[in-house]
């Protein structure tokens, strides 16, 4: 049973796409011509914040501006700056830490995750900074409890923590 479907009977596919909580703001595909009535997935790849599915035309669907997914790393620097790429931050540390925050303009809504995996920031702290505007009205904010983790969110070119 397919988790999500979209019927295309057109030329041209654009919109959102939704499955299972994790939604996309923007779905694409290359133009085609009289496509048949069900298209099927055959594969693909993710990479980045951005899903390329190949179907069975042969053609490919674009798939980006995710929300409700994790894309995950860990970090061992001890000082490193944040990108969008990815969602979720796995600090694995036995010093302190401090980490920057991705610029927050221009990406409302935007979540990212932070935590402290090795359960050392009640010795070591990890201190959040922004580039701009503020976390929570602040300039920053120090996860000091052993595997705390934080959850923000990109809103009005500041950072919030939820």
């Amino acid at each position: 049973m397919p988790i999500a479907t979209k019927n295309i009977n057109a030329e041209k596919i654009q919109g959102n796409l939704s499955i299972d909580g994790i939604s996309a703001s923007t779905i694409s595909a290359t133009t085609y011509q009289n496509l048949p009535i069900d298209v099927y997935v055959t594969g693909g790849t993710y990479s980045s914040g951005t899903l390329s599915l190949t179907n069975i035309t042969g053609g490919t669907f674009t798939v980006t501006g995710f929300s409700g997914l994790l894309v995950t790393t860990g970090i061992t620097a001890t000082t490193q700056t944040l990108s969008t790429g990815y969602t979720y931050y796995g600090i694995i540390h036995s010093s302190n830490v401090d980490l920057t925050l991705p610029n927050p303009t221009g990406i409302d809504g935007f979540n990212l995750n932070i935590k402290d995996e090795s359960g050392n920031s009640g010795i070591y702290r990890i201190r959040i900074t922004t580039p701009v505007g503020t976390i929570d009205g602040g300039s920053y904010v120090d996860m000091n409890i052993n595997y705390m983790s934080l959850q923000f969110v990109a809103r009005n070119n500041n950072w919030w923590i939820i």
